[in-house]
């Protein structure tokens, strides 16, 4: 049986915690007393980013799910992320292609994969 969640009279979502406690959208300094608000906490999507980069944050804009991969060469590499984007994986934020890329370890220390100390 799938879970609904309960939504406000505006149609809005309404946050309820596992306690039962409904969060708000969002907090203010009316709800931070004794806490130095602009330098502390700040406001979601704002300065220092306390409360994350987004206004909304994940409720916005939901995790990202990437898997790492690399192969043996630029373009095995290019067709296995190809394939993947093909199939809906990997996808970012808004909605664009994502990648994760693995190096080989000496690509990682900032040599070239050909250097003899390689």
């Amino acid at each position: 049986m799938k879970h609904k969640r309960p939504r406000s009279p505006r149609g809005e979502k309404r946050f309820i915690t596992q306690s039962g406690i409904t969060l708000k959208t969002v907090y203010g300094p009316d709800d931070t007393k004794g806490i130095d608000y602009s330098n502390e906490i700040g406001d979601p999507g704002e300065y220092p980013y306390t409360r994350g980069i987004y206004p909304e944050m994940y409720r916005a804009v939901p995790w990202m799910k990437r898997q790492p991969m690399g192969f043996s060469s630029s373009e095995l590499t290019a067709e296995r992320y190809k394939e993947l984007f093909k199939k809906g994986g990997q996808v970012g934020y808004e909605g664009e292609p994502a990648t994760t890329l693995l190096f080989d370890m000496p690509t990682n220390y900032g040599y070239d994969s050909d250097n003899p100390k390689a």
